[in-house]
């Protein structure tokens, strides 16, 4: 069984986990490689095929099959909002510079470094 995982702009989607089920219970697992492709052998009967990767919905997240398939899934990155202050006691800080770190559950981690403009606690 073959297959890719892409977003809705036709990206591929790396290290997602596509999982098979079979009918005697086992599951073998295989990660998209970079350019969202995946590909499993020795799979026969009917298979639930899933898949998952930290901070992705996918449509569909899970499909029922029988013979040998080509198997699209789509995913959409989930987006976060972070919001607050830099403060040095009351007082805003001016061009205060604050990295973000968040990682996706395979090891690699994402640094933002932005630097901020002062709100109006820094004229206080």
């Amino acid at each position: 069984m073959t297959g890719r995982v892409l977003t809705s702009k036709d990206e591929p989607i790396e290290n997602a986990l596509v999982s098979f089920k079979l009918n005697d219970g086992r599951v073998m697992r295989v990660l998209s490689n970079r350019d969202g492709y995946f590909a499993q052998s020795g799979l026969s009967g009917e298979v639930e095929v899933s898949i998952s990767k930290p901070s992705f919905t996918f449509k569909p997240q899970k499909r029922t099959v029988n013979a040998a398939t080509e198997l699209l899934f789509t995913g959409e990155g989930e987006i976060y909002t972070v919001t607050g202050e830099v403060l040095d006691g009351e007082r805003g800080v001016e061009k205060a510079v604050v990295t973000f770190q968040w990682g996706e559950g395979d090891g690699q981690v994402t640094l933002e470094t932005l630097t901020l403009k002062c709100n109006s606690k820094c004229n206080s």
